[in-house]
């Protein structure tokens, strides 16, 4: 729980932003960004600050109701009480680090919970706007994140204005927990795009858990363009900069959420595909809402968790990992959820050949396996094996009686 004590400490580094809300929303132009991340800045929380969090974080393990809550406060000109909201959630004092491993875990689950909700935050609007009810919760009654009101609003909000709310939290948050922690060194910020790659690849691990179960979400709701739109230079050509960051975070493979931090029990190979009678095709397409496993560390310990896995493999590309087949593995309702011969009903599962490439797991595919072996698995011998990360568990293994 974040007290109001924590909260009020933040206001040495914090740059929090009030910004004008209109028909499209922006985040902050590159210019006063350059100047706030680098040379900090802050400002005192709202007097509802400690409020909103709590409701944030209450609701945090529920999808719908979350997303309504978003979809309500922005509906009531509350997307500066959103932004807050978000910003303090993910970041509750000075200095959290959330990429320590004590604090990982919650972490990103916390961000790929609001993640989730965003997205479908997002799509309710969307439907509403294409003259069809908004989906259960009904906003009527709902909660409202409580601020000093935006002016001007749009009177009827589009997904747009959803995912900005959120995204100024977000970005508000990497601004204040990572940003300190890169520096440039002459030549290599010369231009705002070489900026922009450096805060890539020093942050993206803050923001990837959020955008990618958005992302995820968007695609289980049968609308993958709305995220598209959200992020469109042309929807906001003043923040290429911070909408810039988010996409490429969406994008961009991080070592630390993929690969790293594998326990050594893992036997983690990171080029390898093992072989073994599959046990569950995808872990994260078994349950509703932000993923269970995002990273190689979080498939290797479902495997744990299941006493009839000793393989497991898990796809940290961000592209997908090739080799699918995805007319038989794939979701199909007329077959019913086999979770040992295809994907569960919570995941897009392989993507669709085309021209040019070939059917691909989707990223942050856990697939758990069992197989008999003596001192490693048998590994798949092809290229695309390369980008799966994959181990196994010798206390898992049969012993003879």
């Amino acid at each position: 729980m974040v007290s109001s004590h924590a909260l009020l400490e933040t206001t040495a580094v914090f740059v929090l932003l009030i910004i004008p809300w209109h028909a499209s929303a922006s985040l902050f132009n590159f210019t006063d960004a350059a100047v706030n991340w680098r040379d900090g800045g802050g400002r005192t929380p709202s007097n509802q600050a400690t409020n909103n969090v709590q409701l944030l974080l209450s609701n945090q393990n529920r999808t719908d109701q979350l997303g309504s809550i978003l979809q309500n406060s922005i509906s009531q000109n509350q997307s500066y009480a959103v932004a807050e909201a978000v910003r303090f959630a993910l970041l509750p004092y000075e200095g959290y680090n959330a990429a320590d491993p004590a604090n990982a875990p919650a972490y990103n689950m916390l961000a790929a919970n609001i993640g989730a909700a965003t997205a479908k935050a997002m799509y309710n609007i969307a439907l509403m706007s294409y003259g069809v009810a908004a989906l259960a919760p009904s906003l009527a009654g709902g909660p409202i994140m409580r601020g000093g009101p935006d002016s001007p609003v749009a009177v009827q909000p589009n997904a747009s204005d959803i995912f900005y709310a959120v995204a100024v939290g977000v970005v508000q948050s990497v601004g204040s927990s990572c940003d300190a922690h890169w520096v440039c060194h002459g030549m290599d910020c010369n231009t705002p795009q070489m900026v922009l790659d450096k805060r890539v690849n020093s942050c993206c691990s803050i923001v990837s858990p959020l955008m990618r179960a958005l992302d995820r979400q968007l695609t289980i709701l049968g609308d993958t363009n709305l995220l598209a739109d959200a992020l469109s230079p042309s929807v906001t050509a003043q923040d290429l900069f911070n909408l810039g960051f988010l996409e490429r975070c969406i994008w961009a493979r991080n070592t630390y959420f993929a690969e790293a931090d594998v326990p050594s029990s893992c036997n983690a190979n990171r080029s390898a595909n093992y072989m073994g009678k599959v046990v569950q095709m995808d872990v994260n397409s078994q349950t509703p809402g932000a993923p269970a496993v995002a990273s190689a560390a979080d498939c290797c310990a479902a495997c744990i968790a299941d006493i009839q896995c000793n393989v497991w493999v898990f796809c940290g590309s961000t592209y997908g990992c090739a080799g699918c087949d995805y007319k038989s593995i794939n979701y199909n309702a007329a077959l019913g959820d086999d979770p040992s011969m295809r994907f569960g009903p919570y995941s897009p599962g392989c993507s669709l050949p085309t021209d040019t490439t070939g059917s691909n797991f989707p990223s942050g595919t856990c697939t758990l396996k069992y197989a008999t072996f003596t001192d490693v698995p048998p590994a798949y011998n092809n290229p695309a094996a390369s980008a799966f990360v994959s181990g196994y568990l010798k206390q898992h293994l049969p012993r003879c009686s």
